[in-house]
């Protein structure tokens, strides 16, 4: 990582935001597999004085939220203990600091941003290690890239050296043959010494690849405001309206690679964007067409095409009416399919299995369908957030039962009586 710049998200504090520019100055020969000059010295050298000096002038309860101002130590340690994973700790911080937001007490987007850029920060850290380091007992001359080329999975031989396994032993091979730069499922060949076919795909669409994620990433910095920068406003319209139904932040760099790829898979060229974006706005197909001086079987042809998670981005502002703002963007930045479906009249029941899989009833369909998997940390959010709404307190290792009035009931059950939270919803008739 030594040429990358961490990104500091505009409104960062100027304290911390000062102390990773020093730590980006020095950092260069340092890495967390370093006996010498290991990073986490470095860290508890310029970022751990920055972060008691920034905790001295935030309110006390913001505390919990900033990770290495707890029971865990201080940001070096964890660094130096955990590696790997941390950024995504942090990441679950923020969603908690403003899953918490309804208080006018936790409304800061100033400490957002500075709890973004230790995303940054501790992403940048979790990817710097010496150029050769041996990784679980292999050579250390091949430097493995943190994600694949192609998407947001770790490429083969990072996953490995993460502790992952679950990595293939090459036909007829008695030596691991892990890629640096590709995922399982891009590696350039097959086990059995065949081209793979999703290798090739990939690689003759890297460019479009490229561009979605910058589009992503540029939005994802400048949240409010329309910033992918297409050159086209109807398809920076629709960028702005992914990036805050998914509520991606600049540190979800593998999630932004992952949705790059679906959206070039599923061949969502810039023409299907600003269809949609102009159905949203009431146009029929015929006035669309007018508008991109297409036919109008044109346009039945691109809507009919758009994979269906695609159509939703673009259907999210017709949503139900007794939903408040403030309710809807909390659910949606845990898990923007949960709202998606109380809006949908035709869905009926919404259930989470303790396995964490999401089950779907619709209306005039006595068969569930499966809707998504989300972990145990989203669900306990989701149900924090019911109950809150409904202005009654989640007890741990109880049953919880709430209402909506004229919109839903949930009934949850919480850990100890279940291994992982679950929960009903079953939305009243409109």
């Amino acid at each position: 990582m030594e040429n990358h710049r961490i990104q500091i998200v505009p409104g960062c504090n100027p304290i911390i935001s000062a102390a990773i520019e020093n730590l980006q100055d020095r950092w260069r020969q340092y890495s967390n597999r370093s006996k010498s000059k290991p990073l986490a010295g470095l860290l508890e050298e310029i970022i751990d004085p920055a972060l008691s000096e920034y905790a001295k002038k935030i309110p006390r309860n913001y505390l919990p939220y900033i990770l290495g101002s707890g029971q865990d130590g201080p940001l070096s340690e964890i660094v130096r203990t955990k590696p790997v994973g941390a950024e995504l700790a942090q990441r679950n911080l923020i969603r908690e600091f403003e899953n918490a937001s309804s208080n006018p007490a936790f409304s800061n987007p100033a400490f957002v941003a500075t709890l973004e850029t230790l995303v940054e920060l501790l992403w940048a850290c979790s990817d710097k290690r010496a150029r050769h380091t041996k990784v679980r007992g292999l050579n250390g001359q091949r430097r493995a890239q943190e994600f694949c080329r192609f998407c947001g999975k770790p490429s083969e031989l990072a996953a490995y050296a993460a502790g992952s396994d679950s990595v293939d032993i090459y036909h007829k091979s008695t030596t691991l043959q892990l890629s640096s730069t590709h995922c399982h499922e891009h590696r350039v060949k097959l086990p059995t010494g065949k081209w793979n076919p999703a290798y090739k795909s990939a690689s003759m669409s890297v460019a479009k690849f490229d561009l979605e994620l910058d589009r992503l990433t540029r939005q994802s910095r400048n949240y409010e405001t329309l910033s992918a920068s297409s050159g086209d406003p109807l398809v920076d319209q629709y960028i702005y309206q992914y990036v805050h139904r998914f509520g991606f932040r600049p540190g979800d760099k593998a999630e932004m690679r992952n949705h790059a790829r679906g959206i070039v898979d599923a061949k969502l060229s810039d023409h299907k964007k600003r269809v949609l974006v102009l159905q949203q706005q009431g146009l029929n197909q015929s006035n669309i067409a007018t508008i991109l001086n297409v036919s109008r079987q044109s346009i039945s042809k691109s809507l009919a095409s758009t994979p269906e998670k695609f159509l939703a981005i673009s259907a999210s502002s017709s949503h139900h009416p007794g939903f408040n703002d403030e309710f809807r963007t909390k659910i949606r930045d845990i898990e923007p399919s949960i709202m998606d479906w109380l809006d949908d009249p035709n869905i009926t029941d919404i259930m989470l299995n303790p396995d964490g899989r999401l089950w779907l009833t619709r209306e005039n369909r006595s068969k569930a369908e499966l809707g998504t998997i989300i972990e145990s940390s989203q669900a306990k959010l989701i149900i924090a957030t019911f109950a809150a709404e409904a202005q009654i307190s989640p007890d741990a290792g109880q049953t919880l039962e709430c209402e909506l009035p004229g919109l839903l009931r949930l009934v949850a059950w919480l850990t100890p009586i279940v291994e992982s939270p679950t929960f009903a919803i079953r939305k009243m008739a409109q």
